[in-house]
């Protein structure tokens, strides 16, 4: 039977090889065996990113920093999960954070300045209020149905087939969402991806109570 290191030291060659697939088995492994061990949560979230699977790295990366809080890389992990699922700001703070632990980090500067260039980008595209169309388009953008799974007041919807296919659909094509805008959920999905969700559910009780 293999030892913990020995299965990080087979995750470690599968990512180094570019099987990130066959690395996070490994590093599963071995976390049965050593469930402490932050570096191996932190092992297991790069090779989730790597497939783009950042709810996962991310729930990885914050075990890292759960178990190691002063271990640099664990925020920068972290970072990185966030920036894939577009959280830029969450992204900023976490780089921001880490660089606390570790000031000359090349790695954490790396990405405080990329997460800190797309935020700004994403303002300036009309992430705000100033252009609706842009801003509906981005909301579906990412990891989208795990933002929705996230949130208590759009997660049963993720019980529709429906519901889903048409999420889908508007990801594979944001025009298609005029399609859809009849479907309530869908709006509502819309604008808590946006951050508007208490408005609008503010907005559909004052109509539900006239």
């Amino acid at each position: 039977m293999s030892t913990a290191n020995e299965l990080k030291a087979k995750g470690n060659e599968a990512f180094a090889a570019g099987n990130h697939t066959a690395a996070i088995d490994f590093f599963s492994q071995a976390i049965e065996l050593d469930p402490t061990n932050h570096v191996l949560y932190s092992n297991r979230s790069a090779s989730q990113s790597s497939l783009k699977k950042y709810t996962e790295a991310l729930a990885d990366a914050e075990k890292t920093v759960e178990l190691m809080p002063a271990w640099a890389k664990g925020y920068s992990r972290k970072g990185a999960a966030l920036f894939g699922l577009q959280e830029y700001a969450m992204a900023v703070t976490t780089y921001q954070e880490g660089l606390k632990h570790d000031p000359e980090s090349a790695l954490l500067k790396k990405g405080l300045s990329d997460a800190e260039a797309a935020l700004e980008q994403e303002k300036d595209s009309g992430a705000g209020y100033g252009d609706i169309a842009n801003q509906m388009a981005n909301a579906f953008k990412g990891d989208v149905l795990a933002k929705i799974a996230a949130n208590p007041k759009t997660a049963s919807y993720l019980a529709d087939p429906e519901f889903v296919k048409k999420v889908r659909d508007i990801q594979a094509n944001p025009e298609n969402m005029s399609k859809y805008m009849s479907d309530q959920r869908i709006t509502m999905a819309m604008f808590t991806l946006m951050g508007m969700g208490d408005v609008f559910a503010k907005g559909a009780d004052d109509f539900m109570n006239e």
